[in-house]
């Protein structure tokens, strides 16, 4: 089975008409695949490559045609989520780099449009699986069906026609001429500079309006809200760290990502006051700082990687997340599954999702933060020392062992929880 078993996360719509059950059904039901959406985009995939194995024939050809599946069904299912409107949806970076691949084959936008529609087949396969094993009432069920269904079309129409009108742009008539590639776009620029070949610095910075000589801080922005405005959480941003340059670009999938440059390196006053902006209906991983073309990179796969673990939580929590707070989860929860396993084991009913377990859980991870001292966590904790002594009483009797023991595993698992859950 696909999906995780995780509880309700949006209030039950009984007595509401028809429609309205079915919207908030489509937008549980995705919320509960999300986390999953990984694993699904390799169903997906595989599919994809029997039907089109031209897809990855070439070498490399089948990480670009991975990393492109996980971003259309990871966008997908958020707009589900979120009652992201799909009419407003690019196809992502990872398809545009698929087009180019399959240009530079000799090929063209067929390949990439067949692709699709088999992959909607299967996804369409997936879905309508998880509806129909979470909803028994079939007038319910058909009204969920019929509104994805308009959702998931919408989204492929709206790619396809992108994709095409992409190659009729800036493919076919280079292509025509012999001189196919000859001008990089703003997009192109940004993906030679985040792979591993040489790039003209000198012709980034001019294409770019931004200084990959210098330093930065990058981000991905995300939004977990339909109304979310992801230009005006960057500018907020933009206003905290004290108006540094600012490069920014769409992925297409209604994610942005954005670099914060400087000619010396930042303040770690700057990175604390991005940290602590109110943002609304945004989430937003922050990488660690860097230099050059390097630091513009390295910044960028921390900041994917924070984005992507605080969206694992059930109910992603808007702000800012600084990867160097989360890299420790990061890495536990790769394989979800395992993750999982370990934070049930060594949390037991520790892991209950009600409100005292939850201030346990948070007045350990304090306790463990603080070096094991109980005036520490009292303090960070604005709480007197015996009630912090009470509450680590009672998680011993839930964990049935002292909290000293075992430190490093009951810290791995409070970090899966938090990541995971979201407390």
């Amino acid at each position: 089975m696909l999906t995780s078993t995780i509880q309700r996360t949006l209030p039950e719509p009984a007595g509401l008409p028809v429609d309205a059950r079915a919207a908030a059904e489509v937008r549980r039901l995705a919320l509960e695949l999300l986390p999953d959406s990984v694993a699904v985009a390799q169903v997906v995939l595989q599919r994809v490559l029997e039907v089109v194995p031209e897809l990855g024939a070439g070498d490399g050809t089948e990480d670009v045609a991975r990393e492109s599946t996980d971003q259309n069904i990871g966008a997908m299912l958020a707009t589900l989520a979120f009652a992201v409107p799909p009419s407003g949806m690019e196809p992502p970076i990872g398809t545009r780099k698929l087009l180019r691949q399959a240009v530079a084959s000799g090929g063209d936008a067929t390949t990439l449009l067949h692709a699709y529609r088999v992959g909607h087949e299967r996804l369409w396969e997936v879905w309508s699986d998880h509806v129909a094993m979470h909803i028994i009432d079939p007038n319910l069920q058909h009204a969920v069906l019929r509104r994805s269904s308009a959702h998931f079309f919408t989204f492929i129409d709206r790619s396809c026609e992108q994709l095409v009108d992409e190659y009729r742009r800036d493919f076919a008539e280079a292509a025509a001429a012999g001189h196919a590639g000859s001008t990089a776009s703003r997009r192109e620029v940004v993906e030679a500079l985040l792979g591993e070949g040489a790039v003209d610095l000198e012709a980034a910075r001019g294409i770019l309006g931004y200084e990959i000589c210098g330093h930065h801080v990058a981000l991905v922005l995300s939004p977990v809200r339909a109304d979310a405005d992801v230009k005006a959480a960057l500018d907020r941003i933009a206003e905290a760290a004290g108006r540094p340059r600012v490069f920014s670009s769409p992925t297409g999938d209604g994610s942005w990502w954005a670099w914060l440059g400087w000619p010396t390196a930042p303040d770690p006053a700057l990175r604390e006051a991005i940290v602590a902006s109110a943002l609304d209906g945004v989430v937003v991983g922050m990488g660690e700082a860097g230099h050059g073309r390097e630091g513009f990179r390295a910044s960028h796969g921390d900041a994917v990687e924070a984005e992507q673990t605080v969206r694992m939580s059930r109910v992603p929590e808007p702000g800012v997340v600084a990867h160097e707070e989360i890299a420790l989860a990061a890495l536990l929860c790769r394989d979800r599954p395992r993750a999982e396993q370990l934070c049930r084991r060594q949390l037991g009913v520790l892991a209950t999702p009600d409100e005292a377990s939850a201030r346990l859980r948070h007045t350990l991870r304090i306790f463990l933060a603080a070096g094991r001292s109980k005036v520490r966590a009292a303090e960070l904790l604005h709480v007197h020392q015996k009630t912090v002594t009470y509450r680590l009483a009672r998680a011993e009797q839930l964990l049935g062992r002292p909290v000293t023991e075992r430190t490093a595993e009951l810290d791995a698992a409070l970090r899966i929880h938090r990541a995971l859950f979201g407390d």
